[in-house]
C-alpha cells in the first residue's frame, strides 16, 4: 500500500499544484529517503525531481540546502539506477541554489568531492555520465575553472591530481574517505581508490608513513608488510584498461 501510495505521489508530482504543497509530504520523504527501500527511495527521488523545477526560486535553493547531505550516501547505492538518479538529483540541487546560499553549499558539497571521482569508474556507463554532469556542477558552484575545463575536455586521469593539488590541506580526509572503496563490489572503482590513495600519501601530514602494504610474503606465508617495498604492478585487461578514468 506505501508502494502504491509513492507511485501516486510520483504521477502528482509533474503536476504544478504539487509544488505548492511539498511543506506536507516534506518530512516524510527525508525519512523514507534515508531509510526506505531502494524501490521506494527510487520514487522520492523521481518525486523531488519532477517538482524542484515547479517551485519558486528560493524555496527550492532551501530545499536543495536540506536535502544535499542525505543524498551523498546513495552514490554507492548496489542498485545502479539509484546511483544514477541520485548522482542526476545532486547535479539538479546545485543548480538550484540561489546565490545567498552558494558559500553554505560550498561547504556542504566538499565530501561529495571524493565520491564523484570514483563514480566516473562506474561500469555502467549512465552513472559515469552522471557523475561526471554532478562533478561539472559542483565545480561550476565552486568556481573551479581547472576542474571544468579537464572534464570538457575529458581528460578524466588528470582529475585526482587535480583536486589534491588544489586542496592539499584535505589531503588526509581525502585518503581516509577513499579507504572503503578498496572494498567497491567494482574492480575499476576499486583500482581508482588506489591510484588516489597513492597519490595522495606526500601530501598528508602523515607523509610516507601510511604506505599501502606490498603483497610480498615472509616465510610462513604471511605478507611481510614491509612498508620499504614498492607497491605491486597492476596490470589491467584491455577494456577495463581503457575504461578506467584516471
Amino acid at each position: 500500500m506505501a508502494f502504491v501510495l509513492l507511485e501516486v505521489l510520483a504521477e502528482l508530482s509533474e503536476r504544478a499544484e504539487m509544488a505548492k504543497k511539498v511543506d506536507a509530504f516534506l518530512p516524510s520523504m527525508m525519512k523514507i529517503l534515508e531509510a526506505g527501500s531502494e524501490d521506494e527511495k527510487l520514487k522520492i527521488i523521481v518525486v523531488f525531481r519532477n517538482i524542484l523545477g515547479q517551485l519558486k526560486k528560493a524555496k527550492a535553493s532551501s530545499i536543495a540546502m536540506m536535502l544535499v547531505g542525505k543524498v551523498l550516501p546513495l552514490f554507492d547505492s548496489e542498485c545502479s539506477q539509484l546511483r544514477e538518479l541520485s548522482l542526476l538529483l545532486f547535479r539538479d540541487l546545485l543548480k538550484a541554489v540561489l546565490s545567498r546560499d552558494e558559500k553554505k553549499m560550498r561547504r556542504n558539497i566538499q565530501s561529495a568531492l571524493v565520491p564523484l571521482l570514483f563514480r566516473l569508474n562506474d561500469h555502467i556507463p549512465s552513472v559515469a555520465k552522471a557523475s561526471r554532469e554532478a562533478l561539472f556542477a559542483a565545480a561550476e558552484l565552486l568556481k573551479w575553472k581547472q576542474l571544468k575545463h579537464l572534464l570538457q575536455r575529458e581528460r578524466m586521469w588528470e582529475l585526482g591530481e587535480c583536486l589534491l593539488l588544489r586542496r592539499s590541506s584535505r589531503a588526509e580526509e581525502y585518503m581516509h574517505q577513499s579507504l572503503p572503496y578498496l572494498r567497491d563490489s567494482q574492480s575499476s572503482v576499486r583500482l581508482a581508490a588506489v591510484r588516489f590513495i597513492s597519490e595522495s600519501q606526500p601530501l598528508a601530514p602523515f607523509g610516507p608513513a601510511w604506505p599501502l602494504p606490498c603483497h610480498c610474503t615472509g616465510s610462513k606465508g604471511q605478507p611481510c608488510g614491509n612498508p620499504n617495498h614498492p607497491m605491486p604492478s597492476l596490470s589491467l585487461p584491455l577494456p577495463l584498461a581503457t575504461s578506467w578514468a584516471w
